[in-house]
Order: C-alpha cells, then structure tokens, then sequence
C-alpha cells in the first residue's frame, strides 16, 4: 500500500481533547476532535470513508504494479512526494500554521521514521515488479502482527499471550505463502517480508511521535524529507513522461493525496480501533485486481496462507480493541 500517509489509523492520544487544548503546541488531530465533538461523529461514515479510502489505495497500487514496469522507481516515487509536499504544505497551513507544525522536540526521530517509509516504499514498488497483487499483499498483511509482537521490547507495552499466539499463527501463515525451500517466489517474498517489517518499524514510530506531535507535524516531516532524499535519484534517473505513463504518474500521486484525506475524514467520525479490521479489504481488493486486470490466480496454499493471515489480525485487532475499553474501566474502578 503505497504510502506517504499518516492517517494510516494513528492511536488516539492518551489525554485526548483535554491535552490538545492544555498544549498549544499540538493542533488538534483528527482523532482528538472525535473525542472533542461527538454530537458529529458518525461510526457508519467512518466505516464507509475508510473502505473508500482503503479502494483509493488498492488502484494506486494497480497503477504503481503498471509503472514499475515502465518507468524508474525513484522518479515516480520523487514525483509522488514532491506532489504531496504540496499537499502537506497546505494541510499544515490550515492547521496551525506551517512553522508551528515544523516545531517539535523530535526532529530525528521523525526524519528516521520518514526514511524508513522511504525504504518502505521503494521495496514495495520493487516487490509489485515480481510478485502478484495478491501474493505481495497477502505476505505484507503481515506488518500489524509484526508491529503487535515488536510493541513489547521495542515501546514497553503489554501484549498478552493470546496475542502472541495469533502473532506466530499469523507469521506461520506467511510462511505456508512463502514455503521457504521450495523456491516458490523467492526474492519476491523476501522482498514482501522486509516491506512488512518497515511497516511496522514505521507505524510503531508513529505510535511514539503521535503522543507529542500533531498529524500536521508527522505528515509535514514524511513529505518533506520524502521529496528531499528521492528528488536527486529522481533527476539522475529521470526520462521524459509521455502519453499514459505520465497520466498515471499524475494519478498515483493524486489516489495517495486523496486516500490520505479519506482517512482523516473517517478517523473523524470513527475510532482507529473500529477500522482497522477494514485495513484487510485491501487485500480483497488486491486478488481481485490482480484476476481481473493481470490475470494473476493465486495458488490454493497462498489463500490459505493469506486467510490465516488475516484472521490472526482480525483477532489481535479485537484484542486490543477490549483491552482499550477494559482500562478506562479499571481506571475508574480504582478511584
């Protein structure tokens, strides 16, 4: 999924509107002004918004399986960030101000995580050149379990066993994709794998810049030090753009700016907890795209593969979400 996007469901921040308002710093983030004005939210809108936005994506990756093939990665990929910047540019003006949205206390670790997206993104685009859609998608559903298992050691929270056992079904499933030994997408999978691992390497980073910045913060800092380390490869590798190529260069840029807004629109009206489950229609999305337009048929062990994956993340998904109503309800037990 193809992404220098934010609204990939941040966590809601733990002092919600209360600490957006106490903190002039931190503009007010689209999951804060759900808790803010609930007279406005509306679940089934945000449902609704998410799976358009989540469609967005899966025809930008349709468009990005045909360029990878036609044009050099680092040129549509600086084109793409160099289009966003704009948009984050803008975005940051009408929410604080892009000067305040430039200020945080973590200036490294947001050009860091905005690099490990980079390399996130280029192997993703080098993965779509010898997998399928489907088989790509189905090994880098895998990016919320590794995220889950990492949470642990790497951010200090607790993830119980029954997590973990859903975590080792969930990768067991990547493997019966993969079948290691019996040479069946090899590189590709390797490749699909890794794409995974910087996914939740990035979204983990997330969880920690999102507790003190804004997502006008986070995503002014992807687009910008996106557009800055792609734009010399970029130039060096650039050939001119003709005819559909450019076309869809154009269209790939605007499907990532338009599926970063759908999110926050539906992070407005809904929890993250609530839609994550329906990050795994991309999946949906991706065999059948891949059946209709490239004539991809996934073998029977990559849908097993495939199904175990996503019922492992469905299940972790539901875990997290009882243990976020659980706590307030200790919290409140103890006072």
């Amino acid at each position: 999924m193809s992404r220098p996007d934010d609204a990939k469901l941040p966590p809601i921040p733990p002092n919600g509107y209360r600490a957006a308002v106490l903190n002039r710093k931190r503009t007010m983030t689209s999951a804060a002004l759900a808790q803010a004005d609930t007279s406005t939210r509306s679940t089934p809108l945000g449902i609704v918004l998410a799976v358009l936005a989540i469609t967005t994506l899966a025809i930008q990756d349709v468009l990005t399986k045909v360029l990878v093939h036609e044009v050099a990665i680092a040129q549509m990929l600086a084109v793409r960030f160099l289009v966003f910047s704009l948009f984050a540019l803008l975005f940051a003006a009408f929410n604080g101000g892009i000067i305040e949205a430039a200020r945080t206390e973590r200036p490294l670790l947001h050009v860091a995580r905005s690099a490990i997206l980079i390399v996130d993104m280029v192997l993703f685009c080098w993965g779509l050149r010898l997998l399928g859609l489907a088989e790509f998608h189905a090994i880098y559903a895998t990016a919320p379990l590794i995220a889950t298992l990492l949470a642990g050691p790497l951010l200090g929270e607790e993830v119980g066993w029954r997590r973990r056992l859903a975590v080792a079904a969930g990768l067991a499933g990547a493997l019966v994709i993969i079948r290691p030994g019996f040479g069946v997408f090899g590189v590709g999978a390797i490749i699909a794998l890794t794409t995974a691992l910087c996914w939740a390497g990035y979204n983990l980073m997330t969880r920690v810049t999102s507790r003190t910045d804004s997502l006008a913060t986070s995503t002014l800092y992807v687009a910008l030090t996106g557009a800055a380390m792609l734009t010399p490869f970029g130039i060096i590798e650039w050939q001119p753009l003709e005819g559909r190529n450019a076309l869809f260069v154009a269209a790939v840029s605007m499907t990532g700016i338009l599926g970063h807004m759908l999110f926050i629109k539906a992070l407005e009206h809904a929890p993250a907890s609530v839609l994550q489950p329906f990050n795994y229609l991309l999946l949906v999305w991706a065999a059948i795209f891949g059946f209709a337009i490239f004539a991809e048929i996934p073998d029977a062990l990559t849908i097993l593969g495939a199904l175990i994956i996503v019922a492992s993340g469905l299940y972790v998904a539901w875990r997290e979400r009882v243990r976020s109503v659980k706590r307030p309800v200790r919290a409140r037990k103890r006072r």
